[in-house]
């Protein structure tokens, strides 16, 4: 999505940024803009959504059909997860509640970052890592042998 300009209310008119304590507004045509580009994204996210639905039936067909499927068992493990299991997350270590964690693979994205886990038991990302976060998180992963 692009950029709204935003603009403050004072004696003088507008002025391009914020300002605290001011009225702050933006353009009509960018909010427009903005709206029309978040609705297209909506429709794609949709469409993908239906789309999804609609090949896991397809799985579920397969599956479910005489002699089934020489891909019974991963086809299972695809449509129906554990429930409360966040897939794995290549080079993440988790701290010995399981509450918290760190990345320390560099090939992963989100390295160096800290991570909570939500009560639904996905990942949220934090922060980045001090430096003795790190170092701690590389011992108990020897430790523990998380990698």
């Amino acid at each position: 999505m692009s950029d709204v300009k935003r603009y403050h209310v004072t004696d003088a008119g507008l002025v391009e940024g914020q300002a605290l304590g001011r009225i702050n507004v933006v353009l009509g045509a960018d909010h427009d803009r903005v709206t029309a580009e978040r609705d297209a994204l909506q429709q794609r996210l949709t469409a993908a959504d239906e789309r999804a639905d609609v090949l896991e039936g397809l799985l579920r067909d397969i599956n479910d059909a005489p002699g089934g499927s020489q891909f019974k068992k991963h086809i299972d493990a695809a449509l129906n997860p554990a429930p409360g299991e966040p897939d794995r997350i290549n080079g993440m270590i988790e701290t010995v509640g399981g509450e918290y964690a760190v990345i320390i693979d560099r090939a992963n994205s989100h390295y160096g970052w800290t991570f909570k886990k939500h009560p639904d038991g996905q990942w949220v990302s934090g922060r980045k890592a001090t430096e003795r976060e790190m170092i701690a998180a590389r011992s108990h992963a020897q430790n523990t042998k998380q990698l």
